[in-house]
C-alpha cells in the first residue's frame, strides 16, 4: 500500500514538474511573451530549480537549455525515487549510467505527453469555446506544429484534421520510444532497470487506466468469443453448441515462474501424484511456498509477469524454451493461464 503511494506520488509530482518545465523551454523557444499570467505562473513554479542552474547552463538564443537540463534532472530523480521504492533498496543504483540514458528517454516521453494534451486541449476549446483567454497562448504554442500538416491535407471545407495528425503522431512516436527504452536496456544487461522501466509504464497505464471504465470480465469475453465463431459457418455453429460455454478459469494470480514449475510437475503425471511432488518441492524452502526465481538461480531468464507482459509471444517463448524441461507447449499455458493471453493455438496440445 505505501509503495504505490510513493509510487503515485512520486508519478504526479516530478512528471507535472518535468513537464512544466519542458513548456517553458517551448515557450522560450517560440518567442513568447513572458509577462502573460500563464508564463509568470510557470517561472514562479519552476525558478527555484531553474535560476541557480542558470548559473553553470547559460541559455542559447534559440533553446533554453536551462530548462532542458532541469527537466532531465527532474526525470533523473523520478527514476532513482521509483527504483527505491519498488526495489526497497538502493541496489540498482549500481547500473547508474543506464538510469541517465532512461532519463533522456523519459524526457522524451513527457515530451510526447506535453504535445498531445496541449494540442488535443487547444482542439477541444476551439470549438466549445473559442474566446477562451487561454485560446491566443495556445495557438501560438501550437501554430509551429499545426500550421505544416494543414498545409499539406486537402482543404475540408473548415474541417481541421492537424490535430488528429498530431494527436496520432504522439502517440505513434510514444510507443518506439517505450521500444526503444526496453531494447536498449536489455541489450546492455540491464535486466534490473528494464524491469523498473516497465514497471513504470505499467504503473503509469494503471493510474490512467483507474479513469477509465473497467474492461469486460472473462465470462463475457469468452462469449463474445463463442458468438464470433458461431457465426462464421454451421459447422463452427454445432461445435460450439456441442460443447457449451467456455470454463477456461485463468490464474493471473500466479508468477509465471511458479505458473511454469507447477507445469512441468503436472506433465503426464496423476494430479494426486503432481500434488505430493510439488509440495515436496515447497517444504525444501523455509517460507513455505514456491521458490522464486532467484532462489533457484533463473533470475533474469525467466521474467516477472509485468515484463512478460511487454514481450511478443514468439519472443517469449524462445527465451523461456532454452530451459530443460521447458516446451512451447508449457510457455503456451502459462501464456494463456497465468498471462491471460487469449489468442493463443496450443498446437501440440494432445487435446487439439
Amino acid at each position: 500500500m505505501f509503495s504505490e503511494v510513493a509510487l503515485f506520488l512520486i508519478h504526479i509530482v516530478l512528471s507535472l514538474l518535468g513537464t512544466i518545465l519542458l513548456l517553458r523551454a517551448w515557450v522560450y523557444a517560440l518567442r513568447i511573451h513572458p509577462f502573460n499570467p500563464y508564463s509568470q505562473a510557470m517561472f514562479k513554479v519552476t525558478d527555484w530549480l531553474v535560476m541557480p542552474l542558470r548559473r553553470v547552463i547559460k541559455s542559447g538564443n534559440h533553446w533554453d537549455w536551462t530548462s532542458l537540463v532541469a527537466a532531465w534532472l527532474s526525470a533523473l530523480v523520478y527514476l532513482v525515487l521509483s527504483a527505491m521504492v519498488l526495489t526497497g533498496s538502493v541496489s540498482m543504483l549500481s547500473n547508474f549510467p543506464m538510469f541517465l540514458l532512461a532519463a533522456v528517454f523519459t524526457v522524451l516521453r513527457w515530451t510526447l505527453s506535453l504535445i498531445f494534451w496541449v494540442v488535443l486541449l487547444q482542439a477541444l476549446l476551439s470549438w466549445i469555446q473559442p474566446q477562451s483567454p487561454s485560446m491566443p497562448l495556445l495557438r501560438s504554442i501550437t501554430a509551429p506544429l499545426l500550421d505544416p500538416i494543414r498545409r499539406v491535407l486537402p482543404d475540408l471545407g473548415g474541417l481541421d484534421l492537424s490535430p488528429l495528425v498530431i494527436l496520432l503522431l504522439t502517440q505513434v512516436l510514444n510507443m518506439v520510444i517505450t521500444r526503444t527504452a526496453f531494447s536498449l536496456s536489455k541489450n546492455q544487461g540491464v535486466l534490473s532497470l528494464h524491469r523498473l522501466y516497465t514497471g513504470l509504464i505499467i504503473h503509469q497505464q494503471a493510474t490512467v487506466m483507474t479513469r477509465l471504465p473497467s474492461k469486460p470480465d472473462p465470462a463475457s469475453r469468452y462469449r463474445e468469443a463463442e458468438q464470433f465463431l458461431a457465426a462464421l459457418d454451421p459447422d463452427w455453429q454445432a461445435l460450439v453448441a456441442h460443447v457449451g460455454p467456455c470454463i477456461h478459469q485463468p490464474r493471473p494470480e500466479r508468477d509465471p515462474y511458479e505458473a511454469l514449475i507447477r507445469s512441468v510437475v503436472y506433465q503426464q503425471l496423476h494430479t494426486r501424484a503432481a500434488e505430493r511432488i510439488l509440495q515436496r518441492l515447497i517444504n525444501i524452502y523455509p517460507h513455505g511456498h514456491c521458490p522464486t526465481p532467484e532462489e533457484a538461480r533463473l533470475d533474469g531468464i525467466i521474467p516477472d509477469q509485468a515484463t512478460a507482459l511487454q514481450i511478443p509471444d514468439e519472443d517469449l517463448i524462445k527465451q523461456l524454451t532454452t530451459l530443460r524441461g521447458i516446451g512451447r507447449w508449457t510457455v503456451e499455458m502459462m501464456m494463456m493461464y497465468t498471462l491471460e493471453h487469449e489468442d493463443i493455438l496450443p498446437a501440440d496440445d494432445f487435446g487439439v
